[in-house]
């Protein structure tokens, strides 16, 4: 499982890989970030960064200006209809993306078919969310493997070492984990009460 920086700040991102503690960088930043595009100078990978509008056209426009970052940048899109519309314009043009809100297998098949190289699943109902979550990464994992489906599964953001090792057993491809949880795990430890 790889593991990527959940951050806005572009210092974490710049501790992150002086420490090689993260493959790549998840980011709710959109095209009007201004830390933006020093993230992506200073990711070691991939950075996910997200479209603000609604619609098909506004989503396609933003992922172009995204994707004129590098060609590391990987598109966060909604799931919905316009999302999927987007997503699969966005798969023609080659742009890679990243999508989120996803629920179920079922509306995992049909990111993965509109080409997502990324489906994130909600949290749960349960107070964290980890319970529920975890249950679905696992049903959208069996799913894509059943199907020989190519898109990954990023569980983003991960807020304990042990939600880390969850997800990790419940086979997601992508941890996305704040700079202190990170530090958490290569130190060996998990705060009190976990």
């Amino acid at each position: 499982m790889k593991l990527f920086l959940e951050t806005t700040d572009p210092a974490e991102v710049r501790a992150s890989a002086e420490r090689k503690l993260a493959e790549g960088v998840s980011t709710s930043l959109s095209v009007a970030g201004q830390a933006l595009p020093e993230i992506c100078a200073l990711a070691p990978g991939p950075v996910s960064a997200a479209v603000e509008s609604s619609d098909r056209e506004g989503m396609i426009r933003e992922a172009r200006a995204l994707a004129r970052l590098g060609g590391h940048v990987i598109v966060r899109i909604p799931l919905s209809v316009e999302g999927l519309k987007a997503v699969t314009a966005c798969a023609d043009e080659g742009i890679p993306t990243h999508v989120t809100l996803c629920d179920s297998p079922a509306q995992a098949v049909l990111a993965a078919k509109a080409g997502a190289r990324y489906v994130s699943p909600v949290a749960g109902r349960t107070p964290d969310g980890a319970a529920d979550r975890t249950e679905l990464v696992r049903s959208i994992v069996a799913t894509y493997r059943t199907y020989g489906l190519a898109t990954e599964v990023m569980v983003a953001p991960v807020r304990s070492p042990s939600n880390v090792v969850d997800v990790a057993l419940a086979g997601a491809a992508v941890a996305a984990v704040p700079l202190s949880v990170l530090e958490q795990v290569a130190a060996g430890r998990a705060p009190a009460g976990e």
